[in-house]
């Protein structure tokens, strides 16, 4: 494999990772019904987390496979471009993150108050004065 391939791989492992495991995460949490606040901190924490992915996935991933040594870049004469593609990947795993997080957040508020809206007269909980 050369490194043009192993530098596309890893873009699309570090676009897709976050908003991959964020679903799961938003899944687990919608299933537990553990209340509405569970579901605030996912977002604010998706969000913070995708942050932090961005600002640090790409950067490392490019320090952990460098490019190989090219004797024309050495010497001055190009814009050595290699292993971009790493921190452009962790820009993007970061932003369809903080995207995935806010639709998941978004789409079990939806649900909740579908189910809710929709509740039998009996099954509902009014308080009267």
């Amino acid at each position: 494999m050369t490194y043009d391939g192993l530098e596309l791989l890893g873009f699309w492992a570090l676009s897709i990772f976050p908003a991959a495991a964020l679903v799961v995460l938003g899944v687990l949490i919608h299933r537990r019904s553990s209340g509405p606040r569970q579901m605030s901190r996912y977002l604010f924490g998706g969000i913070g987390a995708s942050i932090l992915y961005a600002m640090f996935a790409g950067v490392l991933a490019a320090r952990m496979f460098p490019p190989s040594f090219d004797p024309y870049f050495s010497s001055g004469r190009g814009l050595d471009l290699r292993g971009i593609g790493f921190v452009l990947g962790g820009f993007a795993g970061g932003a369809s993150g903080a995207a995935t997080a806010f639709l998941a957040f978004i789409t079990s508020k939806a649900m909740t108050w579908h189910r809710q809206r929709n509740a039998k007269p009996q099954d509902r909980t009014v308080t009267r004065d």
